[in-house]
């Protein structure tokens, strides 16, 4: 893996704009908005609306820094889940949550692929109004 390490420091909706301007750098122009997406969206965005409405401010920050309109950042994201709904997977990852007094840590395993090595990195998101747990993934 190489050194490269992708670091966001703010709030949800600070953290999702400097991510939307990473993927804007990378060529992102566009988000799918899978078929059928309309039929779930409503009951979709009223679940993140109650349950997770940091998620939706992250989303927000997504579409200033993509410069894409909040609703259709907001609709691809939230039905996303649409594109593979109908497809088994080829494999299976596994996931782990580990929670004690040093915090909470989440394990998940990938198909490794030696090939993805050069364009891997290290993200981590820290959230300076605590709003969250601070996170460390990788991006390979």
């Amino acid at each position: 893996m190489t050194n490269r390490t992708l670091s966001f420091k703010g709030n949800h909706k600070e953290i999702g704009k400097q991510i939307g301007e990473q993927y804007k750098a990378w060529g992102k122009m566009e988000v799918r908005v899978p078929p059928y997406a309309e039929s779930y969206y409503p009951k979709q965005l009223e679940i993140y609306e109650k349950f997770f409405p940091q998620y939706i401010e992250f989303l927000e920050g997504l579409s200033l820094g993509l410069g894409i309109p909040k609703d259709k950042i907001i609709l691809s994201y939230l039905t996303g889940f649409l594109n593979g709904a109908n497809v088994k997977p080829k494999n299976k990852c596994s996931a782990f949550v580990l929670k004690n007094i040093n915090g909470i840590l989440i394990g998940r395993n990938y198909d490794w692929m030696q090939s993805s090595e050069l364009i891997s990195s290290l993200v981590t998101l820290e959230f300076t109004d605590k709003s969250a747990n601070n996170l460390i993934s990788f991006r390979g």
